[in-house]
């Protein structure tokens, strides 16, 4: 009798055991679960303030150079992330379309700033379909009269 006891006893404490151990490792996948998301959520947002950025300082350095005149120049140094689904210069518009994927679907942001004078760019070395991430520096000219426009040009390093 006192035998029997033992394994009804072992097989409880087994019952219990595994019904801790599954009530652990379901709490570790919530938290592991929310802490994936949490993270993927922080790089989307950092790709969109880099797109933000690097849209920004196009922006401010074509203004100066179109304030300036001819035969203004400058450089500057932008960085692509990793999202980028387009990248192109249009009139007085300056686009990056970032993707914003989520588990359901996929979808997009665009970040953009307008400048002051026309652009003319040719942006086929950084997004020729796709985007390269990185860093890119580039050349901001004015062209002289009468096109009076700015010329966007990658510059190889």
């Amino acid at each position: 009798m006192i035998k029997t006891m033992n394994k009804k006893n072992r097989a409880q404490a087994m019952v219990e055991y595994m019904v801790l151990m599954s009530l652990a490792l379901l709490l570790l996948s919530v938290i592991l679960y929310l802490m994936l998301s949490h993270i993927s959520g922080s790089s989307i947002e950092l790709n969109i303030d880099t797109a933000q950025k690097s849209v920004n300082r196009l922006r401010d350095k074509s203004d100066f150079i179109y304030l300036l005149g001819y035969p203004s120049k400058t450089e500057t140094r932008i960085t692509i992330p990793s999202n980028v689904e387009r990248f192109y210069v249009k009139g007085d518009l300056i686009l990056m379309r970032v993707a914003v994927a989520s588990l359901s679907d996929k979808s997009h942001t665009d970040v953009y700033a307008v400048v002051r004078g026309d652009l003319e760019a040719d942006f086929s070395s950084i997004c020729s379909p796709d985007c390269t991430p990185g860093n890119y520096m580039l050349v901001i000219e004015h062209n002289p009269p009468p096109a009076d426009t700015i010329n966007l040009t990658v510059r190889n390093v």
